[in-house]
């Protein structure tokens, strides 16, 4: 259904429309909704809740409804598919990052991050957002036996490994190693637990399964977002579309499909900058595959002594055990 069906002749419209569930377009979507705004939220992905979330890689299981897998020349992006993205399928680590970071050049011959952003301007949103999940310190009695294994392998070459802070309860985790299939704990301090609660309290709504298309302006000098209705068996199928207008739009569909929503909207909105597209970076995780065994690595006190913890604790909230 369009949006000029719902509203008869009068097209829909809002005040934001933000694109995308995961951390940019949810924490938006709060504060904009908790501020006043009549808040509308697009994911392509299915709402998938806590106990919906299975144990395996069988296709068409949660695993697979909730990853958008995209084959390119040169890279491939694995991201989150679902309401809450990427929060949904991530480790959970939080870092900050250091200052250096914003200071970095790259190939483009200048600082790549505007002049008003560096770690002191960051640091009061680090804290909101701590605060809000909330993060944790964990220390070497929380880290698993491969997290401590693989600070013993640092501490071989030289090097210094320490305990990411991260976003997890640790009252309610199993550590059943299954935190990318979505945790079916809610152990993981996934933006289903928070950020998007808070923003359908405040007036918010998310309607799963939207997939944008591209922007274009409307008379009144706002825009106009149109998109499809994606089948909620296979994502291939299209059941419909329509528009929604509003008056601001953000754009967080993440590092992969934003440039394509702004790149499709040019014919509208005029020529992008030539950045759009570019100078991709991903969410700062990297997935390395190494192999050990106790006597190569030694009997190092920082995996041995302290990170004990090998099997998972067992949890009343599993239906498993």
């Amino acid at each position: 259904m369009s949006g000029t069906e719902r509203g008869g002749a009068t097209p829909e419209k809002t005040d934001v429309v933000v694109i995308g569930s995961g951390f940019g377009g949810a924490i938006a979507a709060y504060h904009l909704a908790a501020g006043g705004a009549k808040v509308v939220l697009l994911e392509r992905g299915p709402w998938v809740a806590s106990d919906e979330f299975e144990h395996d890689f069988l296709l068409g299981s949660s695993y697979t409804r909730i990853f958008d897998f995209v084959v390119g020349d040169g890279m491939s992006v694995l991201g989150g598919n679902c309401v809450g993205g990427g929060s949904v399928v991530y480790f959970a680590a939080m870092p900050r990052a250091p200052r250096f970071v914003f200071e970095r050049a790259g190939n483009i011959g200048r600082r790549m991050w505007p002049a008003a952003i560096d770690r002191d301007a960051l640091e009061p949103w680090y804290d909101r957002v701590a605060e809000a999940l909330p993060i944790i310190r964990q220390d070497w009695n929380d880290v698993t036996y491969s997290g401590g294994l693989f600070a013993a392998a640092c501490a071989h070459a030289g090097r210094t490994a320490n305990p990411a802070p991260a976003a997890i309860d640790r009252e309610l985790c199993t550590n059943c190693n299954w935190m990318m299939a979505g945790c079916r704990f809610d152990a993981k301090r996934s933006l289903l637990l928070n950020y998007l609660p808070a923003a359908v309290a405040h007036g918010a709504e998310i309607r799963p399964l939207h997939e944008v298309q591209h922007l274009s302006r409307t008379d009144d000098g706002g825009y106009r977002v149109h998109y499809n209705v994606i089948d909620d068996e296979d994502y291939r199928i299209t059941a419909g579309g329509g528009t929604l207008d509003a008056r601001l739009v953000v754009v967080a569909a993440g590092a992969g499909a934003t440039p394509v929503i702004l790149q499709r909207s040019e014919h509208a909105l005029g020529p992008m900058p030539p950045a759009v597209g570019r100078y991709f970076s991903g969410n700062g995780e990297r997935l390395n595959t190494a192999s050990s065994t106790r006597r190569r690595s030694g009997r190092s006190s920082v995996w041995t002594g302290e990170a004990r913890r090998t099997r998972p604790r067992r949890s009343a909230r599993d239906p498993a055990w």
